[in-house]
């Protein structure tokens, strides 16, 4: 069997940065022996999460944030398997909040044109409510006289975010801060010294929920000296119309909503992330498109921008089609061209936009009250909506999703009442459910 394998120098490592005055691809062929009994994946073939890391109050449910769960599975060896299966586990605080395994697939014995690839569907991860925090999801292949287990396990983290409010499609470190083992700059391909690198963002709830855009985390690199290099941090409203990449997508109609620019004072922040701040906070709008771009126009080479290159958005971008990280280069200009999927769907800006979210969050009506007081001591009165009868349910949960309070009611007033005296300072987040299955939930500060 004959495996193409192309090998392109675009990623640069931070430890060593490649200078040159051209890019060029090797591509070379190697025949390869699998083995007999190999089923694989690849980081590129598992379905993730539409981003790495998203606010909780953007995504306080799995019906505003569901996440579809599967991969595609090949046979790389010489001879057929049999009764294989496929299991998906999201574990999260200790413990595995979903498991789902495929019934039993078999796989054909590749020849020297076809290799037998499925695709494996294993659900969609619904939970009543997202807690705050990290998950890892894992994905194992189980073939029982596999070869080579190497390429059968596969795991990444996604993050729910609190306090910090950030959103990101590049893993984040455990103070929620980008990761940035490479780095990348249009200028090694193209030669063009001014470029745009984005984060596409949309939300079914951002207006809702009084969302704002409050800055952009980035880290960058010296093709030869960092001493004075600018980069600068832009929001773009993006009022294209398209359905999804595939319509395809468009970057006609782009309105500057806020900028601010950062100079580097010296080689010290090589590598380093900087959290840089809008000129003007950003009103989120539900469902509305937007670009978050880091700006670089620093002339001949130019800055090298951190990217996190340990991640794949492969079978991502296909199954979601929608924009994740677009690039364009020559911005202004007439000839200026739009890369759907960036430097490469493996390749993914290492960059996060930060939020400021309202602490009050109703799900279906606007204006609607808050409880108060809050911050609360003792009682805490907990409005109801108009025309709600019957029994309600009130729910208090911890930011890890820990159930401290459940308490039925039978609704007859305006106000319910509910006594956490007994629970500790904090944050937390109130739920309250009608018998007609309305539900609201709120975020709220015990503070005696």
């Amino acid at each position: 069997m004959e495996l193409m394998l192309i090998v392109e120098l675009l990623l640069f490592n931070k430890m060593k940065i490649i200078k040159s005055s051209c890019i060029f691809s090797l591509f070379f062929v190697v025949v390869l022996s699998y083995g007999q009994n190999n089923l694989a994946s690849s980081k590129k073939l598992i379905l993730r999460t539409e981003s790495s890391a998203i606010p909780w109050d953007l995504a306080q449910t799995g019906i505003e944030y569901p996440v579809d769960l599967g991969l595609w599975v090949y046979n790389k060896g010489t001879a057929a398997q049999t009764n294989v299966d496929v299991n998906v586990e999201i574990e999260y605080g200790g413990g595995v909040v979903y498991t789902n395994t495929s019934s039993n697939i078999d796989f054909l014995a590749p020849d020297t044109t076809w290799q037998d690839t499925q695709y494996v569907d294993l659900g969609v991860y619904v939970p009543s409510l997202w807690s705050v925090g990290t998950y890892t999801i894992t994905y194992s292949i189980n073939n029982t006289n596999d070869d080579d287990l190497s390429d059968n396990v596969f795991s990444f983290d996604f993050k729910v975010t609190n306090n910090d409010d950030v959103y990101s499609k590049c893993r984040l470190d455990s103070l929620n801060r980008p990761m940035n083992p490479g780095g990348m700059s249009v200028w090694f391909i193209f030669e063009e010294d001014q470029w745009r690198s984005c984060l596409a963002f949309r939300n079914s709830y951002a207006g809702q929920r009084n969302a704002e855009a409050l800055g952009m985390t980035f880290s960058a690199y010296p093709t030869d000296s960092l001493t004075n290099k600018v980069v600068e941090i832009i929001a773009y409203q993006w009022d294209d119309v398209f359905i999804d990449i595939y319509s395809p997508s468009t970057y006609n109609n782009l309105t500057e909503l806020s900028s601010k620019q950062y100079i580097y004072p010296d080689e010290s922040q090589s590598g380093v992330n900087i959290y840089l701040s809008f000129d003007n906070p950003i009103q989120l709008q539900d469902d509305q498109r937007y670009l978050f771009c880091l700006y670089n126009n620093n002339g001949y080479e130019g800055l090298i921008i951190g990217a996190d290159n340990q991640i794949d958005y492969t079978s991502t971008s296909s199954h979601y089609a929608q924009p994740l990280f677009p690039v364009e280069y020559s911005p202004g200009n007439p000839s200026d061209i739009w890369f759907e999927q960036g430097f490469g769907w493996g390749i993914v800006p290492a960059i996060s936009v930060t939020m400021d979210i309202a602490t009050g969050i109703e799900t279906n009506e606007v204006n609607m009250k808050q409880p108060y007081p809050n911050p609360v001591s003792s009682l805490l009165n907990i409005p109801i909506r108009r025309n709600i009868i019957g029994k309600m349910t009130i729910e208090l949960y911890d930011m890890q999703g820990k159930l401290l309070i459940i308490k039925e009611v039978l609704q007859k007033q305006e106000n319910l009442k509910l006594n956490v005296a007994s629970i500790p300072n904090g944050n937390y987040l109130l739920k309250v459910i009608s018998n007609s299955n309305v539900m609201d939930l709120f975020k709220i500060s015990i503070n005696r």
